[in-house]
């Protein structure tokens, strides 16, 4: 985390998720991410910049979202 110190950032260690993307289909075990005395969770899928992304680089739930959410604006508006 030596960039971090040297250009004067801070990581929020409570709002950080690990991702680690593969395409094999049993992913390899690695060690956790550790910051500031911190364990960081390995998360399946994340939520950045409001686009759901899962391990395998697939779209599928943030599609089933929009879906969701674009019928349920649809219906609002039709009655």
């Amino acid at each position: 985390m030596k960039i971090i110190q040297d250009n004067n950032l801070f990581l929020s260690a409570w709002k950080t998720e690990e991702m680690l993307f593969t395409f094999q289909r049993q992913a390899p075990t690695i060690n956790p991410m550790i910051i500031d005395n911190t364990s960081i969770p390995l998360s399946p899928q994340v939520k950045y910049l409001c686009v759901q992304i899962n391990e395998k680089l697939r779209f599928s739930e943030h599609v089933s979202m929009v879906k969701a959410k674009t019928r349920m604006h649809a219906v609002r508006h039709f009655f």
